[in-house]
């Protein structure tokens, strides 16, 4: 065992079974019952004590883990792979960062590994701390060799069960992320007096954003939503919202109407806060433009000198307040005027200097003649390195000009 004045004492691997000194069905080397072979935990050592680490390091090799040996919380932070099975072993007095700051440190980088604190020291306070951050056991020296092992053992089995439940999760992400795609990969209708093509990037796997085109009779319909949230709760409702607009306007039901219905079945549900806003635009042959903002970012119309003017009519965002009235505005468009939509992803997205791309900057590049996906691939370039921090959409409209 490990004695409170750092030394190493006779161990007690004696008192160890076969059993514990094998982690089952973790064998280096060895299939599983479905023939796959899974990799040996690794046990993480961070111990400024260089005895104690080649002890601890000789004992955990003797039942069966890979080990890996550090001096200080830093050259850990600096070293450890964030997708290796395992476990931590951290003593708690380190120079520098300390073990319970390590742990802070682990928590708020959102490095998901089980902690196994060792003290001389351990008084009540210090080890509720550690606990209530996750820690899976707190060991006062002295403390022997099996107290260690089955604190090893329990925290394996906590990482397995993690890393199963990420499995399983990443899983069903996968399939609403097939899903929602499915949702958007419908081929695009071109008119003979619209052309109309959109772009998508989620900032996760899935997002609460979505764009559609469609036919209704002899008309061209665009819609772009936004959900707030992100995540599968906001894909689920995302999806309901697409299925309601897509009836209704195939139904011919005015967009107000539309707009109401679907406030009311958001209202009347208990969705935790959420709310979405979207845009609606059907265009006629003749260029008679009809429109319905919910809360969202306002459509930009671009003529054919590039001059822009903002479509500003909007209504409540749905979702948020019951029996809200809603209404439709409109507009009369001229050969070649160019409307965008867009969701705030795209305003909102940043540099790695931390401007924001921004209004201005969106009318000054729609002014320029760009396509949607000439749009989206400025939002690229503007946030060069920097990950989106939301869903980006892009939808653009041509006005070719009336068919006689």
């Amino acid at each position: 065992m490990l004695s409170a004045d750092r030394t190493l004492v006779p161990s007690c691997l004696a008192l160890i079974t076969k059993e514990q000194q094998r982690p089952v069905g973790w064998h280096s080397g060895c299939a599983n019952n479905l023939g796959m072979v899974e990799e040996v935990p690794v046990v993480y050592v961070v111990d400024d004590d260089a005895s104690i680490r080649l002890a601890l390091d000789s004992l955990i090799r003797s039942v069966g883990f890979n080990v890996r040996t550090f001096s200080t919380a830093q050259d850990f932070l600096h070293h450890k792979p964030a997708t290796t099975h395992g476990c931590l072993v951290l003593d708690v007095a380190l120079p520098g960062l300390s073990g319970l700051d390590l742990q802070r440190e682990l928590v708020q980088a959102d490095i998901d590994i089980p902690v196994i604190f060792m003290t001389s020291y351990g008084d009540i306070p210090m080890s509720v701390r550690a606990m209530k951050a996750g820690a899976v056991e707190f060991l006062t020296k002295p403390f022997t060799d099996r107290d260690l092992v089955d604190a090893i053992h329990q925290a394996i089995d906590r990482d397995d069960a993690a890393h199963s439940e990420r499995d399983k999760r990443q899983k069903e992400l996968d399939a609403a992320a097939h899903l929602q795609q499915g949702l958007m990969a419908v081929t695009v209708p071109q008119l003979p007096f619209a052309k109309a093509s959109g772009k998508n990037l989620p900032c996760g796997e899935i997002g609460g954003d979505f764009f559609s085109v469609v036919t209704v009779d002899d008309d061209l319909a665009v819609t772009i939503a936004d959900v707030s949230g992100k995540g599968i709760a906001a894909a689920v409702m995302a999806s309901l919202l697409q299925g309601m607009i897509h009836e209704g306007l195939q139904s011919r039901v005015p967009l107000a109407e539309i707009a109401r219905r679907a406030n009311e079945f958001f209202c009347l549900r208990d969705l935790g806060a959420r709310y979405a806003t979207f845009a609606i635009v059907s265009v006629r042959a003749d260029g008679a433009l009809e429109y319905i903002n919910c809360g969202h970012v306002p459509p930009l119309l671009v003529s054919a000198g590039g001059g822009v003017v903002r479509l500003r009519e909007h209504n409540h965002p749905v979702g948020l307040l019951p029996a809200v009235e809603y209404r439709s505005s409109s507009f009369q468009l001229r050969t070649r005027d160019h409307i965008f939509l867009v969701t705030d992803g795209v305003t909102d997205a940043e540099s790695p200097d931390g401007d924001f791309f921004g209004d201005e900057r969106l009318e000054t590049f729609a002014a320029l003649g760009m396509s949607p996906d000439q749009l989206f691939h400025s939002v690229r370039l503007f946030c060069g390195c920097r990950p989106l921090v939301d869903d980006c959409t892009v939808v653009g409209v041509q006005y070719t000009g009336s068919v006689n």
